[in-house]
């Protein structure tokens, strides 16, 4: 009787895992910022092995007159760290997937101007079984690519549902389109809206 034929399968497996080891060994110690459109607020995610716990942590300043101002200090979902992250005017913070594991169990979060959850996201929670499978096909060395990675990926505008906070639009790798509102955590998405294009 024929064997199953498991030798791709198996070479999948093993090149993830040990993509996904030295993805590890490079990021366990780092520290990332960004700042908001209006350039008032700066947040800074620090990885788990320099934050010394459990998981990474986030902190929040305030920018402009001297020196930083540190006011916030948020333990983040992320076992490592976010792949990416971005903060608005008013202070929401949005973090996009888990390195060295992007997009499975925080592909998006969202944190509000007080630090706390809004709403979490997991592949799972956005995507059908089916798309999900598309996305397992487009791998590189640190996991499953969800989100299309040009300049124009993420777009921040003012709320078109309510009269305070923003709207998140984020472009993904299969030319769909996911509106967040960013003050509720809730969201739309347009399959087939736009296209993704290379950074």
């Amino acid at each position: 009787m024929r064997r199953p034929d498991v030798a791709t399968p198996l070479l999948i497996l093993v090149l993830t895992t040990s993509a996904h080891a030295e993805c590890m060994r490079r990021s366990g110690s780092d520290v990332r910022d960004v700042r908001s459109p209006n350039g008032q607020l700066e947040v800074r995610v620090v990885s788990r092995g320099l934050a010394n716990s459990a998981a990474a942590k986030a902190e929040w300043y305030r920018l402009g007159g001297g020196a930083p101002q540190q006011f916030r200090i948020l333990a983040l979902l992320n076992p490592i760290a976010p792949n990416d992250f971005i903060v608005t005017n008013d202070g929401t913070l949005v973090t996009f997937d888990d390195r060295c594991s992007l997009g499975r169990e925080n592909a998006v979060v969202i944190y509000s101007p007080s630090g706390d959850v809004v709403k979490k996201y997991s592949l799972k929670d956005l995507y059908s079984h089916e798309d999900i499978r598309r996305f397992d096909e487009e791998w590189d060395e640190e996991g499953t690519i969800w989100r299309c990675y040009s300049a124009s990926s993420l777009v921040l505008s003012p709320s078109r549902e309510l009269s305070v906070g923003d709207d998140l639009t984020v472009t993904d790798a299969v030319g769909g389109r996911f509106v967040f509102t960013l003050a509720t955590g809730s969201f739309k998405y347009e399959r087939g809206a736009t296209h993704c294009s290379d950074p």
